[in-house]
């Protein structure tokens, strides 16, 4: 019996150090999990990385670097296309904006779905000021990680499938989610154990972001508040996980602020469950919206979110009937809500929540049960394999569409 094909093509894979990359990988392992082929295409970054390996239960083909401009775009294009004639998918699945989506769907023709995933970090990196709309109507459908990147595509008139779906990034719940002071203890003592400067003691306060830091000012809002933070907990520490364009100008208030051993930004980690289940509190202190996969992550491991006024876009979800409904994260019940770009208010809140442990652990789990069914990866996935497969073409074990079976 033959397995569907599936072919995610990606520029940025390895070193897994950003969300995309993360979300790729987990993305990549539940299709396979549910039966399917995965062939994970990307740029080989450097020039002694082997053109094809095999990563978690995945196949990955590196095509040469791209590099700057037309003719960096042109020598990744053609060797990716090399790639997909010889893979032969079923079904195509783009990150990033879809610029390749004309070739592939010229090559491989109309009986291959050719899906487009695209987030605000794409957009942003392309900026407002490109010349020419994207033109992503031959695909058949386009995926959107928030309602806040479907209208910034609609304002900056680009050319949509008749499909367009909207999907937030899925992350995975482990199979023993539920937090303890014992579970806390081992974490702690395994961070410390891989670098001295993870040491956390046990009655240590230990809050961290993962927020993007690529301008929005609530990441230097989150730094003054942490001043006032210390006031009540002198010893607490605040972790900055990841980094952006703005990282040096955080950097340089926290060392303004005298507060470089109790703010710290150790980059990225590739597997964030252990730091969110040593932390106490996370916080998200965004003055706009700011889609932030750390922020899933840390709900899914029962993890109290901090966020401020109008910062996270609200998840769309189905609920068991299949009807649609939107997750957002309610004060007092799944989380603690602050003004927006008010530090005195982001730092009262976090001292509270410090101080109460009954509360964080009650709001953890309810945001943890509250937000399963639009996150949970696998069934996440299960929406992203809707749109590669749709019931009306489904894929048979023969390799044909049902719907060209019909026809015949």
């Amino acid at each position: 019996m033959k397995s569907p094909r599936i072919a995610i093509l990606t520029k940025s894979f390895w070193p897994l150090s950003g969300p995309t990359e993360q979300f790729v990988a987990d993305l990549a392992d539940s299709f396979s999990e549910k039966g399917n082929e995965v062939t994970v295409v990307t740029a080989a970054w450097q020039k002694e990385w082997p053109a094809e390996c095999s990563f978690r239960e995945f196949r990955l083909v590196r095509a040469p670097r791209p590099a700057p401009g037309p003719w960096g775009t042109f020598r990744f294009q053609r060797p990716m296309l090399r790639i997909l004639e010889r893979l032969k998918p079923d079904a195509v699945l783009m990150f990033g904006t879809g610029s390749d989506v004309g070739p592939i769907k010229k090559l491989l023709g109309d009986d291959v779905r050719c899906v487009v995933r695209t987030d605000h970090r794409h957009l942003h990196q392309r900026g407002r000021g490109a010349k020419k709309p994207l033109n992503l109507e031959p695909a058949d459908a386009l995926i959107c990680d928030s309602n806040q990147t479907r209208i910034e595509m609609v304002a900056r008139k680009f050319f949509l499938p008749s499909r367009v779906e909207t999907i937030v990034d899925g992350v995975r719940y482990p199979h023993d989610h539920q937090r303890s002071l014992f579970r806390q203890a081992n974490a702690r003592t395994a961070l410390g154990d891989a670098h001295p400067i993870f040491r956390i003691e046990p009655a240590q306060p230990l809050v961290v972001t993962a927020a993007p830091i690529d301008g929005d000012g609530g990441m230097h809002d989150l730094i003054g508040a942490w001043k006032i933070v210390l006031e009540s907990y002198p010893k607490s520490k605040l972790w900055l996980l990841g980094d952006g364009p703005r990282g040096r100008k955080v950097w340089d208030q926290i060392s303004s602020l005298n507060m470089v051993y109790s703010a710290i930004m150790p980059g990225y980690f590739d597997e964030y469950s252990v730091v969110y289940q040593a932390a106490d509190l996370y916080v998200h202190p965004m003055r706009q919206i700011v889609n932030c996969r750390g922020l899933l992550e840390a709900i899914a491991n029962e993890l109290c979110p901090v966020v401020t006024q109008g910062s996270v876009d609200p998840l769309p979800n189905l609920d068991k009937s299949g009807s649609p409904q939107v997750m957002a994260i309610r004060k007092d019940v799944s989380g603690i809500v602050t003004p927006a770009g008010n530090i005195a208010a982001l730092g009262e809140a976090i001292t509270m929540a410090l101080g109460n442990s009954d509360l964080r652990a009650r709001l953890g789990r309810s945001a943890a049960q509250e937000f399963r069914g639009g996150i949970d990866i696998e069934l996440v996935a299960s929406r992203f394999l809707d749109c590669l497969f749709p019931p009306s073409r489904t894929f048979s074990q023969t390799g044909v569409d049902s719907s060209e079976a019909q026809q015949r």
